[in-house]
């Protein structure tokens, strides 16, 4: 094949004509074009931080909030969902399996219970929303303004609670809904902490706990950090979040707040350098691999860490202790919702998703959720065509995909429940949609330089 010399084309050669390839941005037009009503959103997110109080009973089945607003908005969501050929990504049968072990295990101990199906679909329900409703980067921008101002909301609530000393929020809904109170299922002293000195009660304003709600706190105040462009209201929002996380008591999602923090600082400062989450990854297997190598015990090392508070560090290991003493007997399917194991620390409480999960529905079910979020953070940056045309995607997937870990990590010392469980199934699905984005980019992005010119014969 003859070469270009000089800028001349070869005698008896012309060259071929330019393909308009489509900009990384292009394919995205159609899907950015249908805006997610924010109406939709204020559904949405109202629905899933209701105070759980706010509900119908049905039979055995609990209508909350949460669920509510997942029927109203399934077929909306389905519609969308099928509305054009989407791409698979791995997440997407891994939650469906997980969904599967959870219903399936639950009907092999205990036959089929409305509860445990409801916290099944509540989990894909929410995930399939997501993969709905958030097709584009910047349906982000759409979800931003509607979160700060629940985060707002959630804050005065918050400082109620704290002036107060008591749940007023949870108090009078369960009145008006004749449902259930915090008041009436554990005396006050137990939501009590020492806080700057004082004795005051712990924050909780529409959750079941207060650590639900400073679990929210880290994770919204999570994607506050990446997604807001002004800078003042980055540190307004990010500064409400934290001070829930404060009121709220909690010591998981106080340090995870403090680790997203650092990792936001380190990706600002080496934003340039397409390498520094490689370099991360290294460092934090090494350090890993050092923990398990050179500490006897790691998992309770980590559990002690995770706590500011020593002794409800050593409360969840007696709790994973005991855990593991009664797992063997029924590792793939567990002992279902309300067994009782004659064990008095079990049996008044569980503080990790992980051993909920696999104590209930089996140690698949927990490994399953665990790999529907870790699946996603094993995919490369992208090319830097993609990384220079879609910096809100790139950036939206390090925010996700830093959410997902605190989801992982936090999950070590709290359970997550009704509406934390429902986030949950959402941000997966949000990360699982900025992945398939991110390979549409990939499909469409040019495959070779701009410049070059390929020679044909006249």
């Amino acid at each position: 094949m003859p070469t270009i010399t000089n800028n001349r084309i070869p005698i008896g050669y012309r060259a071929a004509p330019r393909v308009q390839r489509p900009t990384v941005r292009a394919q995205g037009t159609a899907v950015e074009s249908r805006r997610l009503s924010r109406f939709l959103l204020w559904v949405l997110l109202f629905g899933m931080f209701m105070p759980p109080t706010v509900a119908v009973n049905i039979g055995t089945l609990k209508l909350s909030s949460g669920r509510a607003a997942l029927i109203l908005l399934f077929i909306p969501a389905m519609k969308w969902l099928f509305s054009e050929p989407r791409r698979f990504v791995w997440s997407d049968p891994l939650v469906a399996a997980a969904v599967v072990w959870i219903i399936g295990g639950r009907i092999s101990v205990q036959g089929l219970n409305a509860t445990s199906f409801a916290e099944g679909v509540e989990f894909l329900g929410y995930y399939m929303l997501a993969r709905a409703f958030f097709l584009h980067p910047t349906s982000l921008n759409e979800l931003l303004p509607v979160l700060r101002a629940v985060a707002f909301i959630l804050l005065i609530l918050a400082i109620l609670d704290f002036a107060s000393n008591e749940f007023v929020i949870n108090e009078i809904t369960g009145k008006i809904f004749g449902t259930v109170r915090l008041s009436m299922q554990r005396d006050y002293s137990h939501f009590h902490r020492t806080l700057f000195g004082y004795d005051v009660i712990r924050a909780t304003t529409t959750f079941d706990h207060p650590i639900l709600y400073g679990s929210f706190c880290c994770i919204a105040g999570s994607f506050f950090l990446f997604a807001e462009r002004s800078r003042l209201l980055q540190i307004f929002s990010v500064a409400a979040c934290l001070l829930g996380v404060l009121l709220s008591g909690s010591s998981a999602p106080l340090l995870g707040f403090m680790v997203a923090i650092g990792i936001y600082a380190y990706d600002v400062l080496l934003r340039n350098y397409s390498w520094r989450w490689k370099i991360f990854q290294g460092l934090f297997c090494a350090w890993l691999g050092l923990v398990f190598l050179v500490i006897a015990h790691p998992l309770q090392w980590m559990i002690l860490h995770l706590t500011l508070d020593p002794v409800s560090g050593y409360y969840r290991i007696m709790e994973w202790d005991a855990a593991t003493e009664v797992l063997h007997q029924s590792p793939y399917v567990g002992f279902g919702a309300g067994h009782v194991f004659g064990i008095d620390i079990l049996d008044v409480s569980i503080d990790s998703v992980w051993l909920v999960l696999a104590l209930k529905y089996g140690v698949p079910s927990a490994v399953l959720c665990m790999l529907s979020s870790l699946v996603l953070l094993m995919k490369g940056q992208g090319c830097d065509a993609i990384r220079k045309a879609e910096p809100l995607l790139m950036k939206m997937r390090t925010a996700f995909s830093l959410i997902n870990i605190l989801f992982i990590v936090i999950g070590f010392t709290v359970a997550y429940w009704n509406s934390m469980w429902e986030f949950w199934g959402l941000c997966i699905g949000i990360r699982a949609s900025l992945e398939e984005y991110l390979n549409k980019c990939k499909a469409t992005a040019p495959s070779s330089k701009s410049g070059a010119v390929r020679m044909v014969p006249a």
